[in-house]
Protein backbone atom coordinates (compact mmCIF):
# COMPACT_ATOMS: atom_id res chain seq x y z
CA UNK A 1 0.00 0.00 0.00
CA UNK A 2 1.45 3.36 -1.02
CA UNK A 3 1.62 6.28 1.35
CA UNK A 4 -1.01 8.19 -0.66
CA UNK A 5 -3.36 5.20 -0.52
CA UNK A 6 -2.78 5.01 3.21
CA UNK A 7 -3.47 8.73 3.56
CA UNK A 8 -6.74 8.33 1.64
CA UNK A 9 -7.79 5.54 4.00
CA UNK A 10 -7.21 7.71 7.06
CA UNK A 11 -8.98 10.67 5.46
CA UNK A 12 -12.06 8.53 4.81
CA UNK A 13 -11.98 7.52 8.46
CA UNK A 14 -12.15 11.19 9.44
CA UNK A 15 -8.51 11.56 10.44
CA UNK A 16 -6.23 14.46 9.36
CA UNK A 17 -3.14 14.02 7.19
CA UNK A 18 -0.19 16.25 6.31
CA UNK A 19 0.62 16.77 2.63
CA UNK A 20 2.89 19.00 0.52
CA UNK A 21 1.82 21.85 -1.75
CA UNK A 22 3.98 24.10 -3.89
CA UNK A 23 3.89 26.78 -1.17
CA UNK A 24 3.98 25.12 2.28
CA UNK A 25 2.83 21.84 3.81
CA UNK A 26 -0.84 21.54 4.59
CA UNK A 27 -2.90 19.60 7.11
CA UNK A 28 -6.40 18.60 6.12
CA UNK A 29 -9.42 16.33 6.35
CA UNK A 30 -11.94 15.08 3.80
CA UNK A 31 -14.75 17.55 3.21
CA UNK A 32 -17.37 14.89 3.87
CA UNK A 33 -15.78 14.49 7.32
CA UNK A 34 -16.29 18.16 8.15
CA UNK A 35 -16.80 17.41 11.84
CA UNK A 36 -13.21 16.20 11.88
CA UNK A 37 -12.06 19.73 11.06
CA UNK A 38 -12.24 20.43 14.80
CA UNK A 39 -9.19 18.19 15.21
CA UNK A 40 -7.18 20.56 13.01
CA UNK A 41 -8.06 23.51 15.19
CA UNK A 42 -7.00 21.50 18.25
CA UNK A 43 -3.72 20.48 16.60
CA UNK A 44 -2.86 24.02 15.61
CA UNK A 45 -4.24 25.77 18.67
CA UNK A 46 -6.13 27.90 16.17
CA UNK A 47 -9.25 29.96 16.74
CA UNK A 48 -12.31 28.41 15.08
CA UNK A 49 -13.34 31.73 13.56
CA UNK A 50 -10.47 31.31 11.08
CA UNK A 51 -11.97 29.08 8.38
CA UNK A 52 -10.19 26.31 6.49
CA UNK A 53 -9.75 26.42 2.71
CA UNK A 54 -11.31 23.95 0.32
CA UNK A 55 -8.48 22.26 -1.59
CA UNK A 56 -9.51 20.94 -5.01
CA UNK A 57 -7.82 19.01 -7.81
CA UNK A 58 -9.86 20.25 -10.77
CA UNK A 59 -11.50 23.51 -11.78
CA UNK A 60 -14.78 21.69 -12.34
CA UNK A 61 -15.16 21.42 -8.56
CA UNK A 62 -16.17 25.09 -8.62
CA UNK A 63 -19.54 25.79 -10.27
CA UNK A 64 -19.26 29.29 -11.72
CA UNK A 65 -23.03 29.49 -12.17
CA UNK A 66 -23.53 29.39 -8.40
CA UNK A 67 -21.12 32.13 -7.35
CA UNK A 68 -20.94 35.91 -7.46
CA UNK A 69 -18.67 37.65 -9.98
CA UNK A 70 -18.24 34.59 -12.24
CA UNK A 71 -16.44 36.56 -14.99
CA UNK A 72 -13.84 37.85 -12.53
CA UNK A 73 -13.39 34.44 -10.89
CA UNK A 74 -13.08 32.75 -14.29
CA UNK A 75 -10.42 35.28 -15.29
CA UNK A 76 -8.41 34.57 -12.15
CA UNK A 77 -8.63 30.79 -12.11
CA UNK A 78 -7.64 30.45 -15.73
CA UNK A 79 -4.67 32.70 -15.13
CA UNK A 80 -3.46 31.32 -11.78
CA UNK A 81 -4.82 27.80 -11.18
CA UNK A 82 -3.36 25.40 -10.41
CA UNK A 83 -1.08 27.61 -8.37
CA UNK A 84 -0.45 29.54 -5.16
CA UNK A 85 -3.63 31.64 -5.10
CA UNK A 86 -6.46 31.12 -2.59
CA UNK A 87 -9.75 32.72 -3.66
CA UNK A 88 -12.38 33.67 -1.08
CA UNK A 89 -15.63 33.22 -3.00
CA UNK A 90 -19.26 33.95 -2.16
CA UNK A 91 -21.92 31.49 -3.28
CA UNK A 92 -25.42 32.61 -4.21
CA UNK A 93 -26.79 30.61 -1.27
CA UNK A 94 -24.90 32.98 1.04
CA UNK A 95 -22.02 30.61 1.84
CA UNK A 96 -18.47 31.99 1.68
CA UNK A 97 -15.56 29.61 1.09
CA UNK A 98 -11.85 29.82 0.40
CA UNK A 99 -10.74 27.73 -2.61
CA UNK A 100 -7.21 26.53 -3.28
CA UNK A 101 -6.05 24.48 -6.31
CA UNK A 102 -2.50 23.43 -5.41
CA UNK A 103 0.07 22.92 -8.16
CA UNK A 104 1.74 19.93 -6.53
CA UNK A 105 1.44 16.40 -7.95
CA UNK A 106 1.22 14.71 -4.54
CA UNK A 107 -1.51 17.05 -3.29
CA UNK A 108 -3.51 16.72 -6.50
CA UNK A 109 -3.16 12.94 -6.60
CA UNK A 110 -4.24 12.74 -2.97
CA UNK A 111 -7.40 14.76 -3.64
CA UNK A 112 -8.15 12.87 -6.86
CA UNK A 113 -7.80 9.48 -5.14
CA UNK A 114 -9.91 10.70 -2.23
CA UNK A 115 -12.63 11.59 -4.71
CA UNK A 116 -13.63 14.84 -3.00
CA UNK A 117 -12.09 18.17 -1.91
CA UNK A 118 -10.20 18.54 1.34
CA UNK A 119 -10.65 21.12 4.08
CA UNK A 120 -7.11 22.21 4.87
CA UNK A 121 -4.78 24.88 6.17
CA UNK A 122 -1.03 25.33 6.64
CA UNK A 123 0.80 22.73 8.73
CA UNK A 124 1.98 24.66 11.78
CA UNK A 125 0.93 25.44 15.30
CA UNK A 126 -0.50 28.87 16.01
CA UNK A 127 2.13 31.60 15.90
CA UNK A 128 4.76 29.37 14.24
CA UNK A 129 5.87 29.59 10.58
CA UNK A 130 4.22 27.11 8.17
CA UNK A 131 6.20 23.93 7.58
CA UNK A 132 8.16 23.81 4.33
CA UNK A 133 9.50 20.28 4.93
CA UNK A 134 7.85 17.19 6.30
CA UNK A 135 10.28 17.20 9.24
CA UNK A 136 9.10 20.66 10.27
CA UNK A 137 5.50 19.43 10.14
CA UNK A 138 6.41 16.42 12.27
CA UNK A 139 8.06 18.71 14.80
CA UNK A 140 4.74 20.52 15.21
CA UNK A 141 2.36 17.58 15.38
CA UNK A 142 4.39 14.44 16.11
CA UNK A 143 2.33 11.26 16.35
CA UNK A 144 -0.93 13.21 16.54
CA UNK A 145 -1.03 12.91 12.73
CA UNK A 146 -1.27 9.33 11.42
CA UNK A 147 0.24 9.99 7.97
CA UNK A 148 2.77 12.49 6.64
CA UNK A 149 3.26 12.62 2.87
CA UNK A 150 6.83 13.66 2.08
CA UNK A 151 7.24 15.82 -1.02
CA UNK A 152 10.61 17.27 -0.12
CA UNK A 153 11.17 20.97 0.47
CA UNK A 154 8.32 23.00 -0.95
CA UNK A 155 8.91 25.01 -4.13
CA UNK A 156 8.12 28.52 -2.86
CA UNK A 157 8.49 28.14 0.92
CA UNK A 158 5.90 30.85 1.44
CA UNK A 159 2.13 30.71 1.98
CA UNK A 160 -0.29 31.32 -0.89
CA UNK A 161 -1.67 34.73 -1.73
CA UNK A 162 -5.25 35.15 -0.51
CA UNK A 163 -7.68 37.23 -2.56
CA UNK A 164 -11.18 38.15 -1.44
CA UNK A 165 -13.54 38.10 -4.45
CA UNK A 166 -16.71 38.36 -2.37
CA UNK A 167 -16.54 42.09 -3.16
CA UNK A 168 -15.94 44.14 -6.28
CA UNK A 169 -13.24 45.19 -6.83
CA UNK A 170 -11.47 42.26 -5.13
CA UNK A 171 -9.22 42.75 -2.11
CA UNK A 172 -5.87 41.20 -1.24
CA UNK A 173 -6.11 39.72 2.25
CA UNK A 174 -2.64 38.14 2.34
CA UNK A 175 0.34 38.85 0.13
CA UNK A 176 2.07 35.52 -0.31
CA UNK A 177 3.64 33.71 -3.23
CA UNK A 178 2.97 35.51 -6.53
CA UNK A 179 1.21 38.47 -4.93
CA UNK A 180 2.67 40.98 -7.37
CA UNK A 181 1.41 38.98 -10.38
CA UNK A 182 -2.03 38.77 -8.80
CA UNK A 183 -2.05 42.52 -8.17
CA UNK A 184 -1.07 43.20 -11.79
CA UNK A 185 -3.81 40.86 -13.03
CA UNK A 186 -6.43 42.65 -10.94
CA UNK A 187 -5.33 46.02 -12.33
CA UNK A 188 -5.53 44.58 -15.84
CA UNK A 189 -9.05 43.29 -15.26
CA UNK A 190 -10.27 46.48 -13.63
CA UNK A 191 -8.70 48.68 -16.30
CA UNK A 192 -10.83 46.82 -18.81
CA UNK A 193 -13.90 47.23 -16.62
CA UNK A 194 -13.40 50.80 -15.46
CA UNK A 195 -11.96 52.62 -18.45
CA UNK A 196 -15.14 54.71 -18.28
CA UNK A 197 -17.77 55.31 -15.65
CA UNK A 198 -20.66 52.93 -16.18
CA UNK A 199 -24.32 53.84 -16.54
CA UNK A 200 -26.70 50.89 -16.38
CA UNK A 201 -30.31 51.06 -17.60
CA UNK A 202 -32.66 48.30 -16.43
CA UNK A 203 -36.13 47.17 -17.52
CA UNK A 204 -37.74 43.73 -17.63
CA UNK A 205 -37.06 42.04 -20.97
CA UNK A 206 -34.35 44.40 -22.27
CA UNK A 207 -36.01 44.69 -25.69
CA UNK A 208 -38.02 47.95 -25.44
CA UNK A 209 -37.50 50.59 -22.76
CA UNK A 210 -33.93 49.98 -21.67
CA UNK A 211 -32.54 49.58 -25.23
CA UNK A 212 -34.21 52.87 -26.20
CA UNK A 213 -32.79 54.54 -23.09
CA UNK A 214 -29.35 53.04 -23.69
CA UNK A 215 -29.30 54.10 -27.33
CA UNK A 216 -30.45 57.65 -26.69
CA UNK A 217 -28.24 58.20 -23.65
CA UNK A 218 -25.12 56.91 -25.40
CA UNK A 219 -25.86 59.11 -28.42
CA UNK A 220 -26.61 62.18 -26.29
CA UNK A 221 -23.49 61.84 -24.13
CA UNK A 222 -21.40 61.44 -27.29
CA UNK A 223 -22.82 64.58 -28.92
CA UNK A 224 -22.22 66.48 -25.67
CA UNK A 225 -18.55 65.48 -25.63
CA UNK A 226 -18.72 62.86 -22.86
CA UNK A 227 -18.00 59.75 -24.95
CA UNK A 228 -14.59 59.29 -23.28
CA UNK A 229 -16.06 59.58 -19.79
CA UNK A 230 -19.05 57.23 -19.80
CA UNK A 231 -20.11 53.82 -21.03
CA UNK A 232 -23.82 53.01 -21.22
CA UNK A 233 -25.19 49.48 -20.86
CA UNK A 234 -28.62 47.94 -20.41
CA UNK A 235 -30.11 44.69 -19.16
CA UNK A 236 -33.36 43.14 -17.98
CA UNK A 237 -34.49 41.59 -14.72
CA UNK A 238 -36.22 38.78 -16.65
CA UNK A 239 -34.38 38.95 -19.97
CA UNK A 240 -33.31 36.15 -22.28
CA UNK A 241 -29.90 36.68 -23.85
CA UNK A 242 -29.32 37.58 -27.49
CA UNK A 243 -32.70 39.03 -28.52
CA UNK A 244 -32.64 42.24 -30.62
CA UNK A 245 -34.74 45.27 -29.68
CA UNK A 246 -38.35 45.26 -30.84
CA UNK A 247 -38.98 46.56 -34.36
CA UNK A 248 -40.99 49.44 -32.93
CA UNK A 249 -38.10 50.50 -30.67
CA UNK A 250 -35.64 50.29 -33.55
CA UNK A 251 -37.87 52.40 -35.83
CA UNK A 252 -38.55 55.08 -33.20
CA UNK A 253 -34.84 55.68 -32.59
CA UNK A 254 -33.99 55.38 -36.28
CA UNK A 255 -36.28 58.36 -36.90
CA UNK A 256 -34.16 60.25 -34.38
CA UNK A 257 -30.95 59.31 -36.19
CA UNK A 258 -29.93 56.59 -33.71
CA UNK A 259 -29.28 52.95 -34.66
CA UNK A 260 -29.94 50.36 -31.93
CA UNK A 261 -30.46 47.38 -34.24
CA UNK A 262 -27.11 45.90 -33.18
CA UNK A 263 -28.01 45.79 -29.47
CA UNK A 264 -28.89 42.44 -27.90
CA UNK A 265 -30.71 41.63 -24.69
CA UNK A 266 -29.04 40.21 -21.60
CA UNK A 267 -30.05 39.36 -18.08
CA UNK A 268 -29.02 41.42 -15.08
CA UNK A 269 -26.00 39.98 -13.26
CA UNK A 270 -23.80 41.08 -10.38
CA UNK A 271 -20.82 42.59 -12.18
CA UNK A 272 -23.09 44.77 -14.32
CA UNK A 273 -24.64 46.14 -11.14
CA UNK A 274 -21.51 46.58 -9.04
CA UNK A 275 -19.41 48.27 -11.68
CA UNK A 276 -22.15 50.84 -12.45
CA UNK A 277 -21.82 54.29 -10.92
CA UNK A 278 -25.43 55.12 -11.92
CA UNK A 279 -28.35 52.74 -12.37
CA UNK A 280 -31.59 53.85 -14.02
CA UNK A 281 -34.60 51.57 -13.61
CA UNK A 282 -37.98 51.92 -15.25
CA UNK A 283 -40.19 51.17 -12.23
CA UNK A 284 -40.12 50.68 -8.48
CA UNK A 285 -40.44 46.93 -9.01
CA UNK A 286 -37.11 46.90 -10.87
CA UNK A 287 -35.50 48.81 -8.01
CA UNK A 288 -36.94 46.37 -5.49
CA UNK A 289 -35.65 43.41 -7.51
CA UNK A 290 -32.11 44.82 -7.59
CA UNK A 291 -32.03 45.81 -3.92
CA UNK A 292 -33.18 42.37 -2.79
CA UNK A 293 -30.06 40.99 -4.46
CA UNK A 294 -27.65 43.92 -3.98
CA UNK A 295 -28.83 46.23 -1.15
CA UNK A 296 -25.48 48.04 -1.09
CA UNK A 297 -26.17 49.82 -4.43
CA UNK A 298 -29.28 51.70 -3.28
CA UNK A 299 -27.62 55.13 -3.52
CA UNK A 300 -26.78 54.49 -7.19
CA UNK A 301 -30.38 53.85 -8.32
CA UNK A 302 -32.87 56.31 -9.79
CA UNK A 303 -36.41 55.32 -10.81
CA UNK A 304 -37.64 56.85 -14.09
CA UNK A 305 -41.26 55.63 -13.87
CA UNK A 306 -41.60 54.61 -17.52
CA UNK A 307 -44.56 52.41 -18.63
CA UNK A 308 -43.98 49.29 -20.71
CA UNK A 309 -45.04 49.71 -24.37
CA UNK A 310 -44.59 46.06 -25.35
CA UNK A 311 -47.44 44.79 -27.51
CA UNK A 312 -48.78 48.30 -28.18
CA UNK A 313 -48.76 50.44 -31.32
CA UNK A 314 -45.85 52.49 -32.66
CA UNK A 315 -47.38 55.68 -31.31
CA UNK A 316 -47.08 54.35 -27.76
CA UNK A 317 -43.40 53.54 -28.33
CA UNK A 318 -42.91 57.10 -29.53
CA UNK A 319 -44.64 58.47 -26.42
CA UNK A 320 -42.51 56.26 -24.15
CA UNK A 321 -39.35 57.30 -25.99
CA UNK A 322 -40.12 60.99 -25.51
CA UNK A 323 -40.79 60.30 -21.83
CA UNK A 324 -37.44 58.48 -21.50
CA UNK A 325 -35.59 61.44 -23.05
CA UNK A 326 -37.36 63.90 -20.79
CA UNK A 327 -36.64 61.91 -17.62
CA UNK A 328 -33.00 61.25 -18.50
CA UNK A 329 -32.42 64.89 -19.39
CA UNK A 330 -33.51 65.80 -15.88
CA UNK A 331 -31.07 63.26 -14.46
CA UNK A 332 -28.05 64.48 -16.43
CA UNK A 333 -27.03 66.99 -13.77
CA UNK A 334 -26.84 64.12 -11.27
CA UNK A 335 -24.88 62.01 -13.75
CA UNK A 336 -22.37 64.63 -14.82
CA UNK A 337 -21.48 65.97 -11.38
CA UNK A 338 -19.67 62.73 -10.50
Amino acid sequence: MTSIQEAVRFLKEGKPVVFPTETVYGVGVARSQERSAASIYDLKGREENKPLSLHIARIGSLDLKKIYFPRLVSFLIHRFWPGPLTLIIKHRNGETLGYRFPNNPIARQLIEMLGEPMLATSANTSGKPPATTVREAESYFGNKIPVYLDGGKTQFQEASTVLDVTQYPPKLLREGTGAERVREAIVSFLDNSFVKRKILVVCTGNTCRSPMAEGWLRHHLTTQGYADSFEVESCGTAAFSGIPPSDEAIQVLKADGIDISHQRSRALYDELVFRASHIFVMTDSHKKYILELFPEVEKCIAVLNIPDPIGLEQAEYQRVYELIKSKLNKELEWILKF
